[in-house]
């Protein structure tokens, strides 16, 4: 089966009533729920680049970008729903708006990015009272916490795109547990999350609260495909390119021989961002164990060629590395 997007559904039930007059009436409601899951669709596009628009491009959109469209095919390979293809879509698009990685860390834009939003006299002013040089203000920008993060999400879910509880429920069940984190042990049983936080279903691996098998079931079939999809984008040429970038932007040391990589990492060790770690460890800590973690049987097949192709970097990075010794 062919991976299809929001958008692809529409044409194709516009072209078959078109052209088959009869069964116009019993396409209608088809229509409808192929137009509804567009809109959604682009207004979850616009909400994503606006909240993503300060990460690094390790996690842009254009990673949002492929891992939607891998999404899409891993969903048609596994045989998914029109119904559940969407709520894959969905989460794809919106899976990285509540990364802790991301949450609670501050930016500053760059002082052309602040141009666009000064009107024509007040630049003409600016420019006239610091003779001719342009001396812009440069903001702090931040995302306060994951929680925050996760309440402005289901708020968005619920009041902008008018998902229905059940649909809440597993578009949240995935982005609360489609990091690699998630699969670690916790050193302490407190919940992370607030359950009495606005926005919050205090959704775990277990499946939705309240939850019958059906509906835990349904969680875990869309949570497959986008997970896998998230950790294909990890690993090969891709991944290592997104992970030399991720290691930069926070300043991280490209290698030291010192550090060795930590084995049986929880969550708090793995979420430390005090914690001194190198690049090249989240390969072992990580990116090599991705593969076996693979749910989808598309998703472990395309997996194995990039697997490969991160050991060899690896390989070949130490061989570089020792040969400068």
């Amino acid at each position: 089966m062919q991976a299809q997007s929001a958008a692809e559904r529409v044409h194709i039930s516009t072209s078959v009533a078109m052209s088959r007059p009869s069964l116009a009436a019993s396409l209608k409601r088809d229509m409808k729920a192929a137009m509804r899951a567009l809109k959604q669709c682009q207004q979850a596009e616009a909400f994503v680049k606006q909240r993503i628009q300060h990460h690094d491009s390790s996690h842009d959109w254009w990673h949002i970008h492929r891992v939607r469209n891998m999404a899409l095919k891993l969903a048609a390979a596994e045989n998914l729903s029109a119904e559940e293809r969407h709520l894959a879509e969905l989460a794809a698009l919106v899976h990285d708006v509540a990364d802790h990685k991301y949450s609670g860390r501050a930016w500053r834009q760059a002082p052309w990015q602040n141009i666009a939003a000064l009107s024509a006299p007040v630049l003409i002013c600016r420019c006239r009272l610091s003779v001719c040089r342009i001396n812009f203000s440069i903001p702090l920008l931040s995302s306060t916490s994951p929680l925050e993060d996760r309440r402005q999400l289901a708020i968005f879910l619920a009041d902008q795109l008018g998902l229905t509880q059940q649909e809440q429920e597993v578009v949240l069940y995935v982005t609360d547990n489609v990091g690699f984190k998630e699969g670690l042990p916790s050193i302490c049983a407190a919940n992370e999350k607030d359950s009495n936080a606005p926005g919050s279903n205090a959704l775990n691996n277990s499946g939705a609260a309240g939850s019958d098998g059906a509906e835990a079931a349904l969680q875990q079939r869309v949570l497959a495909v986008v997970q896998d999809s998230d950790r294909l984008d990890a690993i090969g040429a891709i991944g290592i390119a997104r992970c030399l970038t991720f290691g930069g932007s926070f300043n991280r040391v490209l290698h030291d021989p010192a550090i060795l990589p930590r084995t049986h990492l929880t969550q708090q060790q793995y979420t430390d961002k005090a914690a001194q770690q190198t690049t090249l460890n989240h390969f072992h800590e990580k990116l090599f164990k991705l593969k076996d973690l693979m749910r989808t049987a598309a998703g472990r097949a395309v997996a194995e060629s990039r697997h490969k192709y991160m050991q060899e970097f690896v390989e070949r990075f130490h061989a570089e590395w020792e040969a400068a010794q």
